[in-house]
């Protein structure tokens, strides 16, 4: 088991695979840690509508306190979703363009 923290209640939360995107038991809020040996992301679920928002403010918060190896990204697969428009990779309307995105 491995712990974790929850990125949007800040509970701890212990998981045999953390990489795999699933709820917190605390607030509910599903989100994947994936360690490698470089960097740690921090995956946010594109569902939630604060998702953005959060990544900003984690990202903000490790830069002040020196933590260069965590990102937070927010999860922008489709799966078996099904897209019109050709281009499955646009940028939503009005999101920063600074955010990485899975």
């Amino acid at each position: 088991m491995k712990t974790v923290e929850c990125p949007y209640c800040r509970e701890i939360n212990h998981s045999s695979a953390p990489e795999i995107m699933s709820g917190c038991a605390y607030c509910g809020g599903s989100f994947a840690e994936i360690c490698t040996e470089n960097q740690t992301l921090v995956v946010l679920d594109r569902n939630k509508a604060s998702a953005w928002e959060l990544a900003e403010d984690l990202m903000a918060e490790w830069l002040e306190h020196g933590e260069l190896e965590k990102e937070a990204i927010v999860d922008r697969r489709l799966g078996n979703e099904k897209v019109e428009d050709s281009d499955r990779r646009k940028y939503p309307s009005g999101l920063p363009r600074t955010l990485h995105m899975v």
